[in-house]
């Protein structure tokens, strides 16, 4: 197509010149053999006329070189119209996870910050697991929720002192707060797995 697109522009340009030369110094064209003979042969035609034809040839030059170019490069895709094909190609997965899979997700999210991060963070999944071994416990012995808040704050609701003391109201001894000072998360993650195996055997007599 680079090929064809020269030699019309070169055949453009040519006649143009040749119309040109034509219209204003035809003695400069005599001498040139073949040429010679066009421009006696065009002597008796109106300028006018040469002018239009030398006019319609480059016209016609030009048409056929915008013509090879726009079917060599062809339309250039807009961005809106990329990313459409693109989300039409490959649309996005349909929502298929149920509600329990999103509160355990949730859930095992809130434990990793909780350990992690202690503060707040750990606050509140203290605070969940507490209800949740109050429930468990109420429900096994068969006493009101309140009767269990009270056992759960004495501890005597398991026989692991880490989840005991992690839920209830005694408190950790001095070397178990300095192993938390020197290894934070370690100490954090202890507890509360702890916390929720004692859960699991309270909820499972």
């Amino acid at each position: 197509m680079r090929v064809r697109s020269a030699l019309f522009g070169t055949l453009g340009t040519l006649a143009t010149g040749f119309g040109i030369g034509l219209l204003f110094v035809p003695d400069l064209l005599r001498g040139a053999g073949p040429i010679d003979a066009s421009v006696s042969a065009l002597s008796g035609t109106e300028t006018t006329t040469i002018g239009l034809v030398a006019g319609l040839l480059v016209l016609v030059a030009f048409g056929l070189i915008a013509r090879s170019r726009s079917a060599t490069e062809g339309p250039t895709p807009s961005k809106s119209d990329s990313r459409f094909e693109r989300a039409a190609t490959a649309p996005p997965e349909d929502a298929t996870v149920s509600d329990g899979e999103l509160t355990a997700a949730g859930l095992d999210n809130d434990l990793k910050q909780a350990v992690e991060s202690g503060g707040k963070q750990l606050r509140d999944v203290r605070s969940v697991l507490r209800e949740t071994a109050t429930s468990a416990y109420a429900e096994r012995v068969d006493i009101s929720e309140q009767q269990a808040a009270a056992v759960i704050d004495s501890g005597e609701w398991t026989d692991d002192k880490v989840a005991a003391r992690f839920l209830g109201r005694e408190s950790f001894p001095l070397w178990v707060r300095v192993r938390r000072w020197l290894t934070p998360t370690q100490e954090r993650q202890r507890r509360i797995e702890r916390t929720i195996a004692a859960i699991e055997r309270v909820a499972s007599r």
